[in-house]
């Protein structure tokens, strides 16, 4: 990747979260991620209707524990593959 396509060029350590690494089963992680998918949506279309921005900040909470739950998945289905060569 070169430096112009990093988005962490110019991070600052101290604002990357850290994340504890815990094995998963894959399906449960897919399964919290359609059921998180589904209240966003849900979410997102009412405070789009009702102009309601207390709800769309909680869309924001939501979309932040979507790319959590994206990051433990990848490191699962690496760690499988790691694992089954």
């Amino acid at each position: 990747m070169s430096p112009s396509n990093n988005p962490y060029v110019g991070v600052s350590l101290d604002r990357v979260k850290r994340t504890i690494y815990k094995p998963v089963p894959v399906r449960d992680t897919l399964v919290e991620m359609k059921d998180l998918s589904e209240i966003m949506i849900d979410l997102a279309y009412s405070a789009a209707i009702m102009d309601n921005k207390a709800l769309a900040e909680e869309v924001v909470l939501f979309e932040k524990r979507m790319d959590d739950l994206v990051y433990l998945l990848n490191m699962n289905l690496k760690t499988q593959g790691q694992k089954s060569s």
